[in-house]
């Protein structure tokens, strides 16, 4: 869901500020609910999700969203959420950071799932590569999150030109989903931020079924 304000203030009144629904795959803004006044997000994206119908579909919200009520709120509704997870949740996002900390100084110790995606554009070349992790005991309180299934982190490689590789924007994730034997879960590469078609924030927590459509909420 994505905050933006109306109104003029030329003529005297404040910004209205809107929270948005995006269908991602139709590019479509499906939903808007007002944040009221001496409000924030968190009281208008509960709002806006009763007005959706979001059985099958992804809902996928930055860091604004990400609190364990809203969660339980998508998952109630039938659908599945990508969260994106920053200081707002120091405790999960620390986490996330010292677990890929350990994860980088011995790969083939942890089981994982991997996939790369390269774009390139207006002279910039951006490789993001996912890595999908799902040992939830080595995040703070997992069991606060519904249906947490497990976390990704996302790293990007920018090149401009001719000129050397850079750090980029990443990401980092928990999955929260529909409860799978590990026989029938789909591989949730195909499903990986760095190929969703939104931005990753620094930390993201998901929850996924094998939706037929998407709902997009946020900076991502």
């Amino acid at each position: 869901m994505s905050p933006h304000s109306r109104r003029s203030r030329s003529k005297g009144q404040d910004p209205l500020h809107l929270v948005s629904a995006f269908a991602a795959q139709y590019r479509l803004v499906v939903g808007q609910e007002a944040v009221a006044d001496k409000s924030n997000e968190k009281t208008a994206i509960p709002a806006l999700l009763e007005t959706l119908a979001l059985k099958g579909c992804v809902v996928t919200l930055d860091a604004m969203g990400t609190d364990p009520k809203i969660a339980k709120a998508i998952r109630d509704r039938g659908a599945d959420y990508v969260l994106a997870v920053k200081d707002n949740q120091k405790g999960l996002a620390e986490s996330i950071r010292d677990f890929f900390q350990a994860f980088q100084d011995a790969p083939d110790k942890t089981p994982h799932q991997q996939c790369e995606t390269v774009d390139k554009a207006h002279g910039r070349l951006e490789v993001r590569r996912c890595y999908v992790f799902d040992q939830l005991d080595g995040l703070d309180r997992p069991q606060r999150w519904p249906d947490l299934a497990c976390f990704a982190v996302v790293e990007s490689e920018r090149t401009r030109s001719l000129r050397q590789a850079k750090p980029g924007e990443g990401g980092s994730y928990v999955e929260g989903k529909t409860s799978l034997k590990p026989s029938e879960r789909p591989d949730r590469c195909k499903s990986c931020p760095a190929k969703a078609g939104h931005q990753p924030e620094p930390s993201v927590a998901w929850s996924r079924s094998d939706p037929d459509c998407e709902a997009y909420t946020g900076g991502l």
